[in-house]
Order: structure tokens, then sequence, then C-alpha cells
């Protein structure tokens, strides 16, 4: 199993906010396994060590440009001594997403848990969010969610702002800091997004990708950056030389 991060982003700018970690599956021969399949047949034991290695593997990189989320469903949230390991992480900028709602949201446990990580800076989540999905509305201002992350298939059904204007205007007083929208996959989806002043995220800007291939990428756009400013200073120089020079050769002249 490897590691892998999706940049969520600012559509106008196309800046990273954030990552979100991915696991991908694979066979001792190198063979890539279905997420879904594997993840649909594990447990919340299985799960919650999964995350704590996330963070690990996150702690140890030496440059992160962006604070990171992780995926876990609701009902680990009841285990006191895994919000404790949680909350041990939050020397790190990171999130919380919520990708099943699959126990009492009203619990006391849950909301006292809730409140312990939220207290430790440490940001939640609501993931795949569908309005006909009941278990997600029934969380609505009962969990203080920073973000709500809207499901890629609403963009399969609703491509006009006034749809995306009407969803953000519901959701808003339900999700602090805002809205995501997944599955962005033209650029057409990015304006969209972009109109509602909310995040994206989707195969249009990056497919997921190695933390080294991140790294390496941007290190390549600093130093094209660097070249073309050292390019710019040359010509510069070269433009006040020739002034310079034409300046002498009036002056001589005269």
């Amino acid at each position: 199993m490897r590691f892998l991060f999706q940049p969520i982003y600012q559509p106008k700018t196309n800046a990273t906010v954030y990552y979100e970690v991915l696991s991908q599956v694979e066979s001792q021969s190198g063979d890539q396994y279905s997420s879904e399949d594997f993840f649909a047949n594990i447990d919340n034991e299985f799960i919650k060590l999964l995350s704590i290695c996330q963070l690990n593997y996150v702690a140890n990189l030496e440059a992160l440009a962006a604070p990171v989320s992780i995926n876990i469903p609701l009902s680990t949230l009841l285990d006191a001594h895994f919000i404790q390991q949680l909350v041990d992480f939050s020397c790190l900028p990171y999130a919380i997403e919520i990708t099943m709602i699959d126990t009492n949201c009203e619990s006391s446990l849950l909301q006292k848990h809730i409140k312990q990580l939220k207290e430790a800076g440490i940001m939640i989540w609501l993931d795949d969010y569908h309005r006909d999905l009941a278990e997600a509305n029934d969380t609505l201002g009962v969990i203080p969610w920073d973000f709500i992350k809207i499901d890629k298939t609403f963009l399969h059904h609703y491509q006009d702002i006034d749809s995306l204007r009407a969803l953000a205007f519901t959701l808003s007083p339900f999700a602090e800091m805002g809205l995501i929208f997944e599955g962005i996959e033209t650029s057409f989806e990015n304006d969209l997004i972009a109109g509602v002043k909310a995040l994206a995220q989707g195969y249009y800007f990056s497919f997921p990708k190695r933390w080294d291939d991140i790294e390496n990428k941007t290190q390549k756009s600093s130093n094209e950056k660097l070249i073309q400013n050292q390019t710019h200073h040359t010509q510069w120089d070269i433009t006040l030389q020739q002034a310079e020079h034409d300046e002498t050769q009036s002056h001589c002249f005269h």
C-alpha cells in the first residue's frame, strides 16, 4: 500500500489549499486493487490503524505545502483511545473527512469527542454530500462541519450557476468554511465552481500523485520561475547598458 495526494484547490487562482491523502492498494507483484472494493471489506480497526499510518507519513514529510485531509467513518470517533491518537497529531495542520454516517450523530460521547478534536485545531469535514442522503442531512446543524464536500454526482445533473448558488445558499449555514466540489473534470465545471466562491477537486486540476512527484513538480516550477526572473533581469541589464551606451555616444557626437 502506498499513499497518494490529490490537491483541493482554489479554482480562480489554481492555488492548492489542501491535499487529500488517499491509499493505493497493491499486491506484492505490483498489481493495483480497486480501492473501493478493498475498503468495503475492511473493519474500523484497520481504518483507524491506516489513518494513523497516514498521519505518521505526513508528519515525516520535509516540506508539507498545505494541510491534508484523511478519511474515516463517523463511528470511529466513538473510540476515546483513537481520539487521543488523533489529538497527538494536532501539531500537523489536518482535517478529518467523514465518509460514512454510521452512528447516531447526536450521541453525547460523539459530540464530546468532536469538541475535543476541534479544540485541538483539527477540522471536521462532511465527505460526499448528496441531498438525497438522509443520514447526511441529519447531521446538518448537529455536527459543526468546517467544510462540506459535494459529491461528484451533483455536477452530473446540474451544470448551471443558479443550481450551484442555491445549493451553496442552503448549506452555507452548516459549513463554517464553505463547500468543496468534487469531480471537477472540465474547464467549464472549474469556472462554475469559481462563480460560487467554493473550492474544487478533480482530475481537471490533478490526478492523485505520490508526494515525490508533487515535490519534483513544485521544484521544477520554482526553477523555471527562477530562470525566467534571471532572464528578465539579464534582459533589463542589457537594455540599461544599451541606453548608457547610446547616451555616451550622444554626448560624444555633441
